[in-house]
């Protein structure tokens, strides 16, 4: 009998692993492309961020399980089904994530930031999601993996 690794400490994973990814990802660009003074409030909002980062990790991957039919889904790697869905949620919510903060004024953008043509979004957002949440899911199954 094969006994899996639980879906709670796989959704645990997910998260921590996204957390510290998104983490560094968001003071990484924070400096140069953003408009904001380095203050309590600055701290509080990039941990904001950064979990919410987690939670639209965490939540991919229920919707992922959801299309697998799987919460093990992860063990085989992403299909393309996978990847496209991942693509389209994550333009979606980096969109309506970047375009509610700029108008709450919740952080602006400094002039080094490129935008994306047309629109007031920046392009480091949208990249952020379409690469960390593949790549923490990738870092998930090496995880599970040696822990099994």
């Amino acid at each position: 009998m094969i006994i899996k690794f639980p879906v709670i400490k796989r959704l645990l994973v997910v998260g921590a692993t996204a957390f510290m990814l998104h983490l560094i990802w968001e003071y990484a660009q924070c400096g140069y492309f953003f408009d904001m003074e380095d203050s309590f409030e600055h701290q509080i909002l990039m941990i904001t961020a950064t979990l919410g980062d987690m939670n639209m990790a965490i939540f991919l991957y229920i919707i992922l399980s959801a299309s697998n039919k799987s919460f093990y889904w992860i063990d085989k790697g992403m299909s393309i089904s996978d990847v496209i869905i991942t693509a389209f949620y994550s333009l979606f919510m980096s969109f309506y994530f970047e375009t509610r903060a700029l108008i709450e004024e919740r952080w602006t953008y400094s002039e080094q930031m490129p935008l994306i043509h047309g629109t007031n979004i920046g392009v480091l957002p949208v990249i952020q999601l379409l690469i960390l949440f593949p790549l923490g899911f990738y870092l998930t199954k090496y995880l599970i993996s040696k822990w099994k």
